[in-house]
């Protein structure tokens, strides 16, 4: 199990959408895991951006066999979603 970011990696503002920097965030999430003795993974992402498919990519050329892929975005239903009531004024 390992987790990590790109702010706790170092890399700040823009470079963050870059899809070289996501790749390689994936192979360092690699190494740590193939570290722990883990080489099958099941991996969840979340969020929506330009570096979900990238990071997927960097943990497969880091050398992890990725046995499942799941996507767990929230997505907010709005049509339902009924109007909040306005605040009281005392």
């Amino acid at each position: 199990m390992s987790y990590t970011s790109l702010m706790l990696e170092g890399y700040r503002n823009a470079k963050k959408k870059s899809p070289v920097v996501n790749q390689q965030l994936g192979q360092i999430v690699a190494r740590r895991t193939l570290k722990q003795g883990i080489k099958c993974v099941r991996v969840v992402l979340e969020g929506v951006g330009p570096g979900r498919e990238p990071v997927v990519r960097g943990l497969f050329l880091g050398g992890l066999n990725i046995v499942s892929l799941t996507d767990h975005t929230h997505i907010k239903n709005y049509y339902y979603m009924r109007r909040p009531r306005k605040q009281r004024r005392v």
